[in-house]
């Protein structure tokens, strides 16, 4: 089996990384950073984000498990110490594989894709854009931004935003407003609302001074006029524990 590290550019993240390639080969893997089999990303969230975008091409055939350098981690539940368990783990074949589907939006013929959320902001005035799903006209709305996160990324910004979390076997994404302005002359729904798989959701406004922003990477482009967002076909295959409890993560991540 072909293997790969993936890290936060950091000394301790280095260090890690050298340990698990270490062992790798004395378990038999080959190290292949190009096409491996198997990605193990050290760090918190935003390097498994990375990860992911970094081998955005090949996600139909490599799969990702993480170890936590000393964060919080939504993706992960594997410390250094657990290096052999992980390798075993992969060697054994029994885990548990989780799919996530990426969102895809569409904007001034460019398409990227996203992990967690797609959003729209405005941070000189206030964002005034149209809304539709599927060619329906839902509202005109006035306020700080639009978040479209996938059911995955709902306990992230989304959830900050006051959002549901949704479980990622649904095949859902879910549309929140950032600061939307309601009084007598505007108002917006005011509500998340959950979107079915199969739907495209269109922001349309006027793009001038608008960041658009996907996981961890934003673009300013004065050539858009809207922006069309949907589940993706591609899919983050991430495996853990046989014994892995998405309802523990919540309860580990966010409670205790």
């Amino acid at each position: 089996m072909k293997l790969a590290t993936f890290i936060k550019e950091n000394k301790s993240g280095q260090e890690i990384s050298d340990k698990v390639i270490a062992r790798a080969k004395e378990k038999g893997f080959v190290i292949d950073s190009e096409n491996p089999d198997f990605v193990i990303f050290i760090g918190g969230d935003g390097t498994f984000l990375k990860c992911v975008h970094y081998y955005l091409d090949k996600l139909n055939t490599v799969k990702f498990i993480g170890i936590n350098n000393g964060r919080v981690g939504f993706f992960f539940e594997y410390r250094e110490s657990d290096i052999d368990t992980i390798l075993d783990l992969i060697i054994s074949g029994n885990y548990k594989e989780t799919l996530y589907p990426l969102l895809k939006a569409k904007y001034a013929n460019k398409t990227v894709y996203a992990v967690n959320e797609v959003r729209i902001e405005n941070p000189f005035r206030t964002l005034i854009s149209d809304i539709s799903i599927s060619g329906t006209y839902l509202e005109n709305f006035r306020g700080n931004g639009l978040v479209i996160s996938s059911a995955i990324g709902s306990s992230a910004y989304n959830k900050s935003l006051g959002g549901a979390i949704i479980h990622p076997n649904l095949p859902a994404m879910q549309l929140t407003e950032v600061a939307a302005i309601s009084n007598n002359m505007y108002h917006s729904l005011g509500s998340p609302i959950v979107i079915g798989h199969g739907e495209v959701v269109t922001l349309k406004c006027n793009m001038e001074d608008v960041v658009i922003g996907y996981d961890n990477f934003t673009d300013v482009n004065k050539e858009a006029n809207q922006i069309e967002v949907s589940i993706s076909k591609r899919k983050a295959h991430v495996i853990h524990a046989s014994n892995y409890s998405y309802f523990d993560k919540l309860n580990k991540t966010f409670i205790h």
